[in-house]
Order: C-alpha cells, then structure tokens, then sequence
C-alpha cells in the first residue's frame, strides 16, 4: 500500500475511532460512580447517551462521505487531466504526421528561412507568379502546392491554438513537446500571415486569419526553444 493510499484509509478510521473514544468517555461520565451521573435519573442517563452517540455517529457519517467525495472527486480530476494530456499528444502527433510532406515541400520549394514579403505576396494575389528559393519562376500547379502546403500547415497549427486556449488541449505539455516547431512555424510564414490579413479578402474575416496561433506562439516562453534544433532545421534537416 503505498503512501497516499494509507493516509485516505486513515481519514476514514480517525471519525469512527474518535466515536469509539467519545462513546467511552460519554459513558463514563453518564454512568460511572460520582460526578454527573448522581445527577440524573438512570432512565435520563441511558437517554442522554443515545442521543449523544447518535449524535457523534451521524457526525463521524458525514466526515467519512466528505472524505469518500474528495477522494472520489480527487480520482476524477487525475482521469480528466490523463484524458487532457492524450489528446494534446494525440492532437500533436496527427498534426505532425499529416503535414510532414507539405513541411518537406515548403522547405525544398521555399528554403528553411522566413519567406520573403514578395513571395508573401504572391502566394496571396493572382495569378500566382512565385518564384523558389533559388529565385526560379514556379508554374502555376507548383505555386499552388506551396500555397496549398502552407495553409495546410498554419490551419493545423491554428487549431492547435484554439484546442490549448479553450483549455481542450494542454499548454505546458505541447509547449514542451511543440513549442520550438509551432514558433519556428509561425515566423517563418509571418510574411504571408500580414499579407493575408492586409489583402482584399480581409472583409471575409481573412484580418483575424491564424489569430489564435498567434496568441499561442506569443505566449511560448523563449526559454523553451530548442536552438540547437532549430538550427538544424535552419540548415535543411528534419
């Protein structure tokens, strides 16, 4: 039995031993030689005693359900956070593994380094005129998939964002396990993120686009950022 189980079975055993001891003593004034007891009848004694056990029983009742509860509630409160921790991993790994090709993409197609604004530009306006990270016009499919790459990615990590700001995921635990790619993410497509929000199409909602994510990236401590990762992944390696 290990520790936190012998000190619940002990907040269990304390009222029912204090009503034992109670009970005792009770007795004894209400019935021993001397004291109180000579003044009562023996009828009013044996009265007097019930009531007092019934008494410190319904007490002792109530502090062992009170202790049951917490200790119900204290389980159920473990299971929801278990539950709140797989579906941060769950929500992490799905991510992660449904955006590896477009990640790899976006880095074959566009480089490791923040975009520049002109390819920012072009990925928001038409017709697609978007040239590679070695300055080559991409055609109009190839400009595509990198759009379609792109939005993949953010639109995976924006709702992330709104799992961990609803409280539906758990912050610390993805800021541990995510938080350097989440913020490496966002900055490196910020460009189209300010372009997107600035363009045309901003009277259709797109002024608030990937809101949420920025909050969660701004809320990532940059003591957590993994810069030796991050350099790697600078350099091409994933």
């Amino acid at each position: 039995m290990n520790t936190a189980q012998s000190g619940r079975r002990m907040l269990l055993v304390v009222p029912w031993a204090l009503t034992v001891i109670l009970a005792l003593l009770s007795a004894y004034l209400l019935l021993g030689p001397g004291g109180i007891s000579s003044i009562f009848s023996a009828s009013e004694r044996a009265y007097a005693l019930a009531m007092i056990l019934i008494g410190a029983a319904s007490l002792t009742t109530a502090i062992s359900s009170l202790v049951l509860v917490r200790n119900v509630s204290r389980r159920d409160d473990t299971g929801a956070r278990s539950e709140l921790l797989r579906a941060t991993l769950d929500a992490w790994s799905r991510w992660s593994d449904t955006t590896r090709d477009s990640r790899v993409l976006l880095s074959e197609r566009l480089g490791t380094d923040t975009i520049t604004h002109t390819q920012a530009d072009a990925l928001v306006h038409r017709p697609l005129r978007l040239h590679d990270r070695h300055g080559r016009e991409l055609d109009e499919q190839q400009a595509r998939d990198v759009l379609y790459a792109m939005i993949s990615v953010l639109n995976g990590l924006e709702r992330i964002a709104i799992g961990v700001n609803t409280g539906a995921y758990d912050r610390r635990l993805l800021t541990a396990v995510g938080g350097t790619i989440i913020k490496r993410s966002f900055t490196r497509f910020s460009p189209y993120v300010e372009r997107r929000r600035e363009s045309a199409q901003a009277h259709s909602g797109q002024s608030r686009a990937f809101v949420e994510l920025e909050i969660l990236v701004s809320e990532i401590p940059e003591a957590v950022v993994d810069h030796a990762r991050l350099k790697k992944l600078n350099e091409g390696c994933r």
